[in-house]
């Protein structure tokens, strides 16, 4: 749904702006796969 994709994209942005500015705990890692023809 439109909510679900706007939150994700909220989520990957945070998650983006956190390990650039060195905030991001080194263990983490973001995994992101695109399945479709229509991504």
């Amino acid at each position: 749904s439109r909510k679900q994709a706007e939150r994700f994209h909220q989520q990957l942005l945070n998650h983006y702006l956190r390990a650039h500015a060195g905030q991001a705990d080194s263990a983490q890692e973001i995994t992101v796969a695109i399945v479709g023809a229509g991504a």
